[in-house]
């Protein structure tokens, strides 16, 4: 589960973090949500570059799933990334009573 929580009136909105699998830097493609160095980032453009003698590299302009900072980063080709996947839920709350799902 990851712990980020936005609070709204009386419900909460949860988002679950499923680590779904390794792909290769060539299968990125743009909306899809990656970690890279601890944290989440959803793709917003891709680019495959081959710069003539040199190996293939992919070149992706990532935002910040948390924070929506940008960032620019180069994978080699043959280099994996994790993909993940974020489910949300939302909750109803009230004082003394157990947490409910709306969803």
């Amino acid at each position: 589960m990851w712990p980020d929580r936005r609070e709204n009136g009386a419900f909460v909105v949860i988002f679950f973090l499923t680590r779904f699998m390794l792909i290769q830097a060539t299968q990125l493609r743009v909306g899809m949500v990656i970690e890279s160095n601890g944290l989440l980032w959803r793709v917003a453009a891709v680019e495959h570059i081959t710069p003539g003698n040199w190996r293939g590299m992919v070149q992706a302009r990532l935002r910040n799933v948390k924070t929506g900072a940008h960032t620019e980063n180069r994978f080699r080709s043959e280099e994996r990334v994790e993909r993940v996947t974020l489910d949300q839920a939302r909750w109803s709350f009230s004082i003394g009573t157990a947490m409910t799902s709306t969803s």
